[in-house]
């Protein structure tokens, strides 16, 4: 999964902004068969149209990554569900 920086974020994801995609992503990212989820780390976006996470993902299939989806309610959906997060 792919958030922000330097933000709490959902736990085993790396992080890139929008604008580095391209160059981050072959090194954090080598298998493009992998599973990927984008979503919005910024805990000031509760805005479930964000685009932020639909841009990475959309940037993501582009470059060759073949499964890739978008988790568009964001960081703070995950917290409030309760589920695992780690420190920024």
């Amino acid at each position: 999964m792919f958030r922000e920086e330097p933000r709490r974020g959902v736990e085993d994801c790396g992080a890139v902004a929008c604008d580095d995609v391209d160059t981050k992503a072959p090194t954090l990212l080598p298998d493009r068969g992998a599973a990927i989820v984008t979503y919005c780390a910024n805990p000031a976006c509760p805005n479930p149209a964000c685009p932020n996470s639909g841009q990475v993902a959309d940037r993501l299939v582009r470059l060759g990554y073949t499964d890739v989806r978008k988790y568009r309610e964001g960081i703070e959906d995950w917290t409030v569900a309760g589920l695992p997060t780690e420190p920024a």
